[in-house]
């Protein structure tokens, strides 16, 4: 995606030549200098991921109109973000809490009785030094198991959605989406317990 209509046209000073190996703090600090350009590295990098998280929560043509607010987003407040390193989470979250807002309306009475702490305790901070798994460790681990629980486990992991809300954004039935996550879950603590159980 371009961001030249989202971006000033005298906020980049030139063209730079940014290249893919470059490092991410480094393109994020050109960025916060108005680089067009190196915003646009970035974007290239994160769209898909963010994407892919925007559309498991809304409808694909929904997810692409987020997409381009999160882009739009991001451009005008990357000068506010203290630390580059946390560019990745940060932007995560933009999309996240766009994705959220997107669903408010949709929204039930809160279902908290599918919970698992072990699960959610893994999405600690990615930046943070841990022996358990950062987010896209994470979502690796959900698409090794049976394609059924995807949607439900990312719903409810990462967007902390409710029973009743993953069903009513998955049009699955309230006893499928708690047998999937309970099932799913299973799977998921397993993968997540042999794969980190050195820690």
């Amino acid at each position: 995606m371009m961001i030249a209509e989202a971006t000033p046209s005298n906020s980049s000073p030139g063209p730079m030549p940014f290249e893919a190996t470059q490092g991410l703090q480094d393109l994020v600090r050109a960025a916060q200098r108005g680089h067009r350009f190196a915003f646009e590295s970035l974007w290239s990098q994160q769209a898909p991921r963010l994407k892919a998280i925007l559309e498991s929560m809304v409808c694909a043509q929904d997810a692409e109109d987020l997409l381009q607010e999160v882009a739009l987003r991001a451009w005008r407040a990357i000068g506010t973000l203290e630390d580059p390193g946390r560019f990745t989470a940060w932007i995560s979250t933009i999309a996240r809490n766009l994705g959220r807002n997107a669903l408010a309306a949709r929204r039930g009475p809160r279902d908290t009785s599918i919970h698992d702490e072990s699960v959610l305790a893994a999405l600690s901070d990615p930046r943070e030094p841990r022996s358990g798994p950062d987010a896209k460790d994470l979502i690796e681990d959900i698409r090794g198991l049976p394609r059924a629980y995807h949607r439900p486990l990312i719903l409810k992991i990462f967007f902390e959605l409710s029973g009743t809300e993953i069903s009513q954004r998955t049009g699955l039935t309230p006893g499928s989406v708690r047998v999937n996550l309970c099932r799913g879950m299973k799977q998921l603590r397993e993968r997540l317990q042999a794969e980190y159980s050195f820690a």
